[in-house]
């Protein structure tokens, strides 16, 4: 199928706006299962909490405090104080997800329904081969500039929800960087101690 400048517009519009719709709906079904919630409200204050008082141990310990084991202890037991309260908040934020995956199936089959084997834009680039799969898929032809809706409601989903939740202040805290909230790292300075 040859692109069409004038529909090309169009489904580029109605597929933006079909993703800022998704994207509203998702964010209040996410307030009004998870965000709204006194439990929640609760978990991320005394998360914020909790992660301020460690980093001030942690910097209080950098700064010169090196020989003292029960600082350590108490910072290794804040850690995993924060560790587990992360996990909560994952936990919490599940069911929501799960109904926002069940969503979007239903939206991606709408989509496929109007919009499968239309090329929807024109990109000025060939993309790069492993994005080729998801904005070239379903269109007829070898013309890789040619772009499905899947590729356009993607990435104008990942712009819009981001920013949408950071305008709503719906961001949950992040965990520090190298921690995974659901599966604890070995200490490795114990782990060589063992081995001594």
């Amino acid at each position: 199928m040859v692109f069409d400048p004038v529909l090309g517009k169009g489904y580029f519009f109605e597929i933006v706006c079909i993703s800022l719709i998704s994207a509203v709906v998702s964010e209040a079904v996410s307030w009004l299962l998870i965000y709204r919630k006194p439990h929640y409200v609760a978990l991320v204050d005394n998360l914020e909490k909790e992660q301020k008082k460690l980093d001030k141990w942690k910097d209080g310990e950098e700064s010169g405090n090196r020989g003292r084991s029960d600082k350590s202890k108490k910072i290794k037991s804040k850690d995993a104080r924060v560790k587990e309260l992360h996990r909560e908040l994952q936990v919490i934020k599940m069911s929501s997800q799960m109904v926002m995956a069940v969503s979007m199936i239903g939206v991606f089959s709408v989509l496929s329904s109007i919009y499968d084997a239309k090329v929807v834009a024109k990109l000025p680039f060939i993309p790069v081969s492993f994005v080729q799969g998801l904005s070239h898929r379903n269109l007829p032809g070898d013309d890789m500039t040619d772009a499905s809706y899947i590729f356009l409601y993607a990435i104008s989903s990942m712009a819009i929800k981001s920013n949408l939740m950071k305008a709503l202040g719906f961001t949950p805290p992040q965990p520090p960087a190298g921690q995974n909230p659901f599966f604890d790292m070995p200490d490795m300075d114990a782990e060589r101690e063992k081995w001594r």
